[in-house]
């Protein structure tokens, strides 16, 4: 993407619609003076003031004029007037309310001029400037119309920030139409917001149903537990109600608009509570230039909403997917936020980025769950894939001393893929044998038995459903943990801080992501069922194999200072500094069958199995 400067002339311009503004607040500078004049002579003006009055109307226009063009208070669209927008109109009309007077001293035309008149004039005049803008938005937003369309009544669950902003969305949809309000917050229990009446708590549900009839309930918890989104999930689910939820880590509250989609089946299961230090992931990203590669996965997607949200200078965000960047763009659109097109085994490209942004913190996510489909296919190209843009972008994090490389890593089943699953094992050692004293590398990995919303499992459950059934699950005994994408990611910048300062973190150590507690498939496919309006007489849950044995590397770790997060003492292996070039040799090669494979990573230590 390709950003440029306007010249200065360009940026003093005004377009035609903001010059017929400016000539308005003009205007109104001309009523508010007459009426000032008017209210304090009780519209008898003797005719020595009535001279006054026209004498020192040329510096009145002078003055406001300077003040206006100065703050371009005719710049921001009337459609959408905010706060902001306000505050500086207020600053100009006091400013030139202030600065009045001396001109007039400075002319010699503040005699016969009253001082009330002085004081009168700028309140009169702003609110005019400001009562015209309010006016204009409120007719576009259709609060001046008798008449509506209503769409489909629908019940917000939560009365925070979110459900204010939503409500804004929704006001004059033909979609929706928002008919209660409920949340566990007593304090709010009997008022309203915008508009709509806050009933109760969310166990008040079935009764809103009953009373309203909605089709549907969204949502508007993000900052909750998980416990409380899965109350609220449940009990709407038990209402036979179309559960939505507002998406969380989306757009900004300046920008507006709320997203919100069907309900995460993870908010079912995700009871746990991930508190993290905002101070010590403010450290890690505030202010600084960060660069994160990889991110066409939800997980990488995630990440870049997270660390975006924590406030970075600059978020650079590169991908070989321009329908990744483009859905990142429209997302959190902002002049911090750099897409970059590119290929991370693209050495001429990352060379150029390094010594252009010079990034102080390098993530790249690397996962075997969704380049499965290409390992099916192509396993060296897969293994490629993984482990080649981890060593090309480790070492110039290096060689241009950026703080930190962050590398968070997604295993796969071990049983079906276990050469895609050794991959990222060599990429988590070239990363831990890149580390200098300058430039921090940190491992962060998800297990194999930790599911995540978007994962294959989920996926080909919601296939099955959508298909009639039944869904298939392995042995009835069989458990996974759960974890959304945004917690995940949250947990993955929070140890890539942590390790910077924790004294347990040595160079063979990986940080390893908890989540929920373990949870019967079956019981998750159930709710799933469930959740899309079936009932397990209509889809079948059916069981086709036994329980596979657990991660043998994942089951061997260590708590850590963070609760949600285990350190796991890797297997050791034989990459150091001095085998980096040879193992990008042989990364070099294009073609390798699965035995030359197998056989060069135990060269390294590497086990396949």
């Amino acid at each position: 993407m390709v950003h440029s400067l306007s010249p200065p002339i360009a940026a003093m311009s005004i377009p035609v619609t903001a010059f017929l503004v400016l000539l308005f607040d003009l205007g109104a500078t001309f009523v508010a003076w007459i009426a000032a004049f008017g209210l304090r002579f009780n519209f008898e003006i003797p005719d020595e003031n009535f001279r006054a009055m026209w004498n020192a109307l040329p510096v009145m226009f002078v003055v406001h004029a300077v003040w206006f063009v100065g703050l371009r208070t005719y710049r921001p669209l009337w459609r959408f007037t905010s706060i902001p927008d306000v505050k500086r109109l207020a600053v100009a009309v006091f400013a030139a309310g202030v600065t009045t007077p001396v001109a007039l001293v400075m002319v010699e035309r503040l005699y016969l001029v009253p001082r009330p008149v002085m004081i009168l004039a700028p309140i009169l005049l702003f609110l005019m400037l400001a009562g015209a803008r309010f006016v204009w938005r409120a007719w576009f937003d259709g609060h001046f119309v008798v008449e509506r369309t209503l769409g489909r009544p629908v019940v917000i669950l939560g009365a925070g920030n979110s459900a204010a902003r939503l409500i804004a969305d929704l006001h004059w949809s033909s979609a929706w139409q928002v008919v209660a309000l409920l949340d566990d917050n007593e304090a709010l229990h009997g008022s309203s917001l915008g508009g709509v009446n806050i009933y109760g708590g969310i166990d008040r549900l079935p009764e809103m149903v009953t009373r309203f009839q909605p089709r549907s309930a969204i949502i508007a918890m993000p900052s909750a537990s998980g416990e409380q989104r899965a109350r609220a999930t449940q009990l709407a689910s038990n209402a036979g109600l179309d559960v939505l939820s507002v998406v969380e880590g989306g757009n900004r509250p300046a920008q507006g608009s709320v997203r919100f989609e069907r309900v995460d089946p993870i908010d079912l299961l995700t009871t746990r509570s991930y508190s993290v230090d905002d101070q010590l992931l403010s450290g890690m990203v505030f202010g600084k230039v960060v660069l994160i590669t990889g991110i066409d996965s939800p997980l990488g997607q995630a990440f870049c909403r997270q660390v975006f949200a924590l406030g970075p200078r600059i978020l650079l965000c590169m991908d070989r997917s321009a329908k990744v960047l483009g859905e990142l763009e429209r997302e959190l659109g902002s002049g911090s936020v750099k897409l970059i097109l590119g290929d991370c085994r693209d050495e001429l490209g990352l060379k150029i980025l390094f010594e252009q942004y010079r990034p102080e913190v390098v993530c790249h996510l690397s996962s075997a769950r969704f380049s499965a489909g290409v390992a099916s296919g192509n396993e060296w190209e897969a293994l490629r894939g993984s482990v080649l843009p981890v060593l090309r972008s480790v070492r110039h994090a290096v060689r241009h001393e950026s703080g930190a490389f962050v590398l968070i890593t997604a295993e796969g089943d071990p049983a079906d893929y276990p050469l895609a699953n050794a991959g990222l094992r060599l990429a988590e050692s070239i990363c831990l044998a890149a580390r200098t004293p300058i430039t921090q590398c940190v491992c962060v990995r998800l297990g194999p038995e930790l599911v995540l919303a978007h994962d294959d499992l989920v996926s080909k459950m919601k296939r099955e459903i959508d298909a009639g059934g039944p869904v298939s699950v392995f042995d009835p005994q069989s458990e996974l943990s759960f974890l959304r994408e945004s917690d995940a990611a949250r947990l993955a910048v929070h140890a890539a801080a942590l390790s910077t300062q924790s004294k347990d973190h040595s160079e063979d150590s990986v940080y390893v992501l908890r989540g929920s507690a373990p949870v019967r498939v079956a019981d998750f496919a159930r709710k799933l069922i469930t959740l899309s309006g079936f009932s397990e007489d209509q889809i079948p849950v059916v069981f086709v194999g036994a329980q596979r044995p657990p991660n043998a590397e994942i089951s061997s770790v260590s708590p850590t200072s963070h609760p949600e997060l285990l350190l796991s003492r890797s297997k050791p292996s034989r990459v150091s500094k001095d085998t980096l070039d040879e193992i990008a040799a042989w990364l070099d090669v294009p073609v390798r069958n699965v035995e030359q494979i197998a056989g060069d990573l135990k060269v390294w230590g590497i086990v396949t199995k």
